[in-house]
């Protein structure tokens, strides 16, 4: 049995599901234990959670193996997909993609909307989750209707066209021990699909933005400096854009080339077997 582990447990639950009590983590983390125990190798998708895994179990072997991108993403497929309201967007198009919860800072992220209301910036918000009501209400609040569309969810196949029709996209973790060790999955996505890249988010996938000069980082929580950055890469010519996309993109086929980590696994698998 080989285990991936993409979320930490029972962590995630408790800072994922803002509880603020430690009852059900310490019920989760006998049976979290019990399942890497029966392991006979366990991966991680970040190479920040090796010790917090070690800590729970002994003598595993654990290995870093990271997330991909779907072929849609780095394949250039031509599509005929076309949304009318992404299409009446004006401005610099910040975009965020996927899960609209607790762990997505959302108030950070409005908050720093606010910020830069009087510059030609619009965020684009794909996707649902129990966050969006609250998100809603604080967008009414500030009054940035005219700053920030929430457009719904819509099929993996149709991100591409939302991806080619946006400046920069945006990563947002709250601020949490367990999420700065956390590499959201939308971000090898985002890099093989060569744009600027925006963090609110502390620890690894700021890191990883840094590391390859694919985008601006601010930590969790600090919003004046993630408005300052929107600001910032809405200043850059065309081709400074294009530049840092294509840092991510070279970024991505180094690191988190799909080929490459299945072939990995692939030879992983094959030796689990021989022994």
């Amino acid at each position: 049995l080989i285990m991936w582990v993409t979320d930490l447990w029972p962590e995630s639950v408790k800072d994922g599901g803002n509880l603020k009590s430690n009852f059900l983590p310490n019920m989760l983390l006998p049976i979290v234990k019990y399942i890497y125990k029966n392991c006979s190798e366990i991966l991680v998708s970040s190479r920040s959670f090796i010790n917090s895994v070690a800590e729970k179990t002994n003598n595993k072997k654990i290995t870093y193996m990271p997330q991909w991108s779907e072929e849609i993403f780095t394949k250039n497929s031509k599509s005929n997909f076309r949304y009318e309201p992404m299409e009446k967007i004006e401005g610099f198009k910040i975009l965020f993609a996927g899960n609209i919860g607790v762990a997505q800072d959302f108030d950070s992220i409005i908050s720093a909307i606010n910020e830069v209301k009087q510059h030609d910036i619009h965020l684009v918000v794909l996707g649902e989750g129990r966050a969006k009501k609250d998100a809603l209400k604080k967008v009414e609040e500030y009054h940035l209707t005219n700053s920030i569309s929430f457009l719904g969810s819509f099929p993996l196949e149709t991100m591409p066209y939302f991806f080619s029709k946006s400046d920069a996209l945006l990563i947002s973790l709250k601020k949490s021990n367990i999420f700065s060790r956390t590499i959201p999955s939308k971000t090898q996505p985002y890099m093989s699909s060569g744009k600027p890249i925006l963090t609110n988010a502390d620890g690894e996938v700021s890191q990883i933005i840094s590391e390859s000069e694919c985008g601006l980082t601010a930590n969790s929580g600090d919003y004046k400096t993630l408005s300052k950055n929107m600001v910032k890469l809405s200043r850059l010519s065309n081709f400074e854009l294009k530049s840092m996309g294509n840092n991510g993109k070279r970024y991505y086929e180094n690191n988190f080339n799909r080929e490459k980590i299945l072939a990995s696994l692939e030879k992983r698998f094959h030796e689990a077997i021989k022994k």
